[in-house]
C-alpha cells in the first residue's frame, strides 16, 4: 500500500518559520511527497503551521508563500485568520470540513496540566480558537516549564487560558474521530487551555486516529537539533482510546503489534553542530517523544524562538527548513523509496 503520511510539528515559537520551510519543500517543491500527506498535527507555533498546511490550497504555492511572508514579520496567526475569512481568504469550505479528524492540535488543559488534543472544528471560529489555545502562553509560566514538559503535570489558572468548546477536544472515544465536525453550539461547555508545549513538545496523536487514517509514517519536525531520521513511534507520542487507557503499557504495545504495529517515525531537524558532544549529557526529552541536544546551537535557537528575530533572519530559518527537508527526504527519492525501506 502506498505510504500515508502525517506531518507532526513541535512547539517552535518564532521558529515556526523553519517548519514552514519543511512544509514548502514537501507540499510544493516535491509534490510527490505532498500527494501522500493525509493529516497534520502541531503544537504552539507548530499548530499555526499545521493548520495552514492542512487548509491552504495545494494547487499552487502562492497562498503558502503569502503566509510565509507574514510569518517573517510575526503575523502568522493573523494571516491564517485572514485566509479563513469568507469571501476574501483562500480556504475552501470543504477544506475546513475535512480538517475535523485530520488536523490535530496539541494543548494543555489548565485544570489538570495534562496534554489535550483538539481535533474537531464546527467552523472557522472554533478552529482559530483551538490554534490560539495551542499557542497561548500563560502569564504565570516559568521559563523552566518547557524543560519539564512530559514530566509532572503543571497546572495554570483558568483565567490565563483560552476557553475552547469541549466538543473540539478528543475525549478518548473512537466516536470522536469519525471525521465529522461537531454541530456548532454556542452554549456548549468550554474548558480553559494553554500552549501545548507546556505539557508535550510534540502533539499527542490519538491511536485510533492513526488507525482510521491508516497512517504508515509520522514525519516529525522540530527546529531544535537532535537525533534525525527513522525510528519507532513511541507510546509517549500517543493518546490511547478510552477503553485501553487503563491497560498496562505492555498490553497496549501487544495490542498495537497485533493490529500491525505502530507507524514508523521519521524526524527532520537541523544538523548537530558538534558542541553537544562536549557536554556529557544525554539528549533532553521534551515530551511526546521529542529529544534534542544540549548545545550552543540549540541555546541560540531557543532565544530566537522566544524573543524573535529580524524578517531576514527568520527567512534564513525558512530556507534552512526547506534545505533540511530536501536533504533528508526529497533528494533521496519518493516516499515509497525512502519510507518503505526504513
Amino acid at each position: 500500500m502506498p505510504p500515508r503520511l502525517l506531518l507532526s510539528l513541535s512547539g517552535s515559537g518564532h521558529l515556526l518559520c523553519y517548519q514552514l520551510g519543511v512544509v514548502r519543500a514537501l507540499l510544493h517543491d516535491a509534490p510527490k511527497w505532498g500527494a501522500h500527506m493525509v493529516a497534520f498535527a502541531g503544537t504552539s507555533g507548530g499548530a499555526i503551521v499545521a493548520a495552514a498546511a492542512a487548509l491552504l490550497p495545494r494547487e499552487t504555492p502562492s497562498a503558502l508563500d503569502r503566509f510565509a511572508e507574514a510569518a517573517f514579520r510575526g503575523g502568522a496567526f493573523a494571516q491564517l485568520a485572514h485566509e479563513l475569512e469568507p469571501g476574501c481568504g483562500s480556504v475552501r469550505a470543504s477544506s475546513l470540513a475535512d480538517a475535523s479528524g485530520s488536523l490535530f492540535l496539541g494543548a494543555t488543559a489548565c485544570e489538570t496540566g495534562e496534554p489535550a488534543t483538539l481535533c474537531r472544528f464546527s467552523n472557522a471560529e472554533a478552529l482559530l480558537t483551538c490554534v490560539l489555545a495551542s499557542a497561548a502562553i500563560p502569564r504565570s509560566v516559568h521559563p523552566l516549564d518547557v524543560l519539564l514538559a512530559g514530566g509532572r503535570p503543571l497546572r495554570y489558572p483558568e483565567h490565563e487560558g483560552i476557553f475552547v468548546p469541549s466538543s473540539c477536544a478528543w475525549a478518548g472515544d473512537e466516536a470522536d474521530l469519525d471525521g465529522a465536525p461537531p454541530a456548532a453550539d454556542d452554549d456548549a461547555p468550554r474548558r480553559a487551555h494553554v500552549g501545548g508545549g507546556l505539557s508535550s513538545a510534540l502533539p499527542r496523536l490519538p491511536a485510533t486516529a492513526l488507525e482510521r487514517l491508516r497512517i504508515s509514517t509520522v514525519l516529525t519536525v522540530s527546529p531544535a537539533a537532535g537525533p534525525r531520521g527513522a525510528s519507532t513511534l513511541c507510546e509517549a507520542s500517543l493518546l490511547p482510546c478510552a477503553r485501553a487507557a487503563s491497560a498496562p503499557a505492555d498490553a497496549r504495545a501487544a495490542a498495537a503489534r497485533a493490529r500491525g504495529g505502530l507507524p514508523t517515525r521519521f524526524h527532520v531537524c537541523p544538523a548537530r553542530d558538534g558542541s553537544w558532544a562536549r557536554l556529557p549529557l544525554p539528549p533532553l526529552s521534551l515530551g511526546g517523544g521529542l529529544r534534542c541536544d544540549w548545545s550552543a546551537a540549540n541555546a541560540r535557537a531557543a532565544a530566537v524562538a522566544v524573543l524573535g528575530a529580524s524578517p531576514a533572519a527568520l527567512r534564513d530559518w525558512f530556507e534552512r527548513g526547506r534545505d533540511d527537508a530536501a536533504e533528508l527526504l526529497v533528494a533521496r527519492g519518493s516516499p515509497v523509496d525512502v519510507l518503505l525501506s526504513v
